[in-house]
């Protein structure tokens, strides 16, 4: 039976070197090569020097989403004007929702 061998190191197709996994991003493939991290960032510098080179505008980073955190009673308090947002109107009544249902699970626990 063929024993199965745990990797240590993979060859850099770029810089021609033999790395420490961790030094790889994780890939789903189980393969015997790719791209470093050192490479693929250098890559990608180059790229965005270029385009800067050709008066082209770099690519803008996307923004990392932060978690929404809301207090309900001060979306509450917002939405009792004339002109609430119905997005928000939900986002109470589901709020209300949740709240109901914590305060009633908590009721049978006792």
């Amino acid at each position: 039976m063929l024993e199965q061998v745990e990797r240590t190191s993979i060859h850099c197709t770029l810089c021609d070197q033999d790395k420490p996994l961790d030094n790889f991003y994780p890939s789903g493939q189980d393969s015997e090569t790719g791209q470093c991290k050192a490479c693929v960032k250098k890559r990608q510098q180059d790229r965005e020097d270029q385009l800067v080179a050709e008066g082209k505008p770099k690519r803008p980073r996307k923004a990392k989403k932060r978690p929404l955190t809301v207090n309900p009673e001060q979306l509450l308090e917002s939405l009792s004007g004339s002109k609430a947002n119905p997005r928000l109107e939900l986002a109470a009544k589901i709020l209300e929702m949740q709240q109901r249902t914590i305060e009633l699970l908590v009721a049978r626990s006792k």
